[in-house]
């Protein structure tokens, strides 16, 4: 599927269509640049989730924990191997959690856990492409 976002609102309704349709799934990957959506569509995820926190970027603790989501993001990553991350969100995957994961093309090896690519392109100052692969 193929989605347009002209602002950050549907950027995070598009993520709340896209969990719907794949609420079977528990990985997502979310692939791009910065400033691309990423975390704006966790947001998104967390609304359709019915998480009270705030959902922010976890770019330098690289994990933020809620109710029934874990997002990741790795871009930053230097105190942890691929194999440590791969870790982590496996036990979180186990957990029951949707997991998001920004930056995942860091780590090669996660086909085998069943993810849902989504890739994030700019296209204009407030304007996003984005694609589930």
């Amino acid at each position: 599927m193929k989605y347009i976002s002209k602002s950050k609102r549907d950027t995070q309704n598009i993520a709340r269509i896209i969990l719907g349709e794949n609420m079977d799934k528990n990985l997502f990957v979310l692939l791009g640049p910065v400033g691309s959506g990423k975390t704006e569509f966790a947001k998104g995820f967390g609304t359709k989730l019915q998480i009270k926190e705030e959902i922010t970027s976890p770019t330098f603790s690289i994990k933020a924990d809620y109710e029934s989501m874990v997002h990741y993001d790795i871009y930053n990553t230097t105190k942890y191997d691929s194999k440590s991350i791969l870790r982590m969100v496996e036990e979180d995957l186990d957990s029951g959690k949707k997991v998001i994961l920004e930056w995942g093309e860091k780590i090669s090896v996660l086909s085998s856990l069943d993810p849902v690519y989504i890739k994030f392109e700019i296209t204009g100052e407030n304007d996003r492409f984005i694609e589930v692969k």
